[in-house]
């Protein structure tokens, strides 16, 4: 028989569209803050689940529970969404549930809890293909912000099922933190790429070939400025990129669907 814990980890996912609209670098760590008071009675309930089973019974447990509350957001979609809906729910288990698990755990319980959030991704890499997260702390993601995340190949990697931490994205990375840093010029690029897109992600995620415009974005751009910075051709590597984000800006920014925004 299910417990109360079981039954109620389902809420957890409530207004999860409104939650991820706020996902962005001024929203965030207020809508965490309220997330979390909302959800303050869940969490203290399989909290304390994790502090009186043995590891292996309640890792299993909560991996499970959260699993099957994944299942019932997927399978309220059509199939035709499911794909996009997956990656929505993989971005708010990432941004708010797990992080809410690690923020509302007793101090002395935090190791141990950080513990079953990575056994949680593992078996959520496993249950749903494509589906590779990764536990952090709302510290962390919101540093990322205000470092400056690669925002369309974050993007473009999660889609395609290279995960958050490939080759390909540390090297662009990189690339932004080094190459990009050396004058204002560059810094003045970057700012100004980072305010458009997180609109840009968003509205490619409404399209049902999402996919397919991230492998095209993939295949077209990525892989050529990777392969320019690899080989010490930094500069090409601007210019490609500078027209990728060029041409998402027409496409999605400036006109959207025949409207414009």
């Amino acid at each position: 028989m299910k417990s109360d814990s079981d039954n109620n980890v389902i809420l957890l996912f409530n207004e999860k569209d409104t939650y991820l609209g706020k996902f962005n670098r001024n929203e965030y760590r207020s809508s965490f803050k309220e997330y979390c008071a909302a959800n303050s009675e869940i969490y203290s309930e399989i909290n304390a689940l994790l502090a009186e089973n043995a590891e292996n019974t309640c890792f299993d447990r909560i991996s499970g529970m959260m699993i099957e509350a994944g299942d019932q957001c997927v399978k309220e979609v059509s199939k035709r969404n499911a794909a996009s809906e997956q990656q929505k729910l993989n971005l708010f288990v990432v941004s708010y549930v797990i992080p809410g698990f690690l923020e509302s755990c007793p101090a002395d319980k935090k190791d141990r809890t950080r513990d079953c959030m990575d056994y949680l991704c593992t078996s959520w890499a496993g249950h749903f293909k494509d589906s590779r997260i990764k536990a952090a702390t709302v510290d962390e993601l919101d540093s990322g912000f205000r470092r400056k995340l690669c925002y369309i190949t974050t993007a473009a990697s999660v889609a395609l099922g290279h995960g958050n931490d490939c080759s390909e994205l540390e090297t662009l990375k990189d690339f932004r933190d080094s190459y990009m840093q050396e004058n204002n010029e560059r810094r003045n690029m970057i700012n100004e790429y980072y305010d458009m897109a997180p609109t840009i992600v968003k509205r490619i995620s409404r399209e049902s070939d999402e996919k397919k415009i991230y492998s095209d974005i993939w295949n077209r751009y990525i892989v050529k400025c990777v392969e320019d910075i690899r080989t010490g051709r930094n500069d090409d590597c601007l210019n490609v990129y500078g027209i990728m984000v060029k041409e998402l800006s027409d496409r999605y920014l400036y006109t959207f669907h025949g409207r414009q925004h």
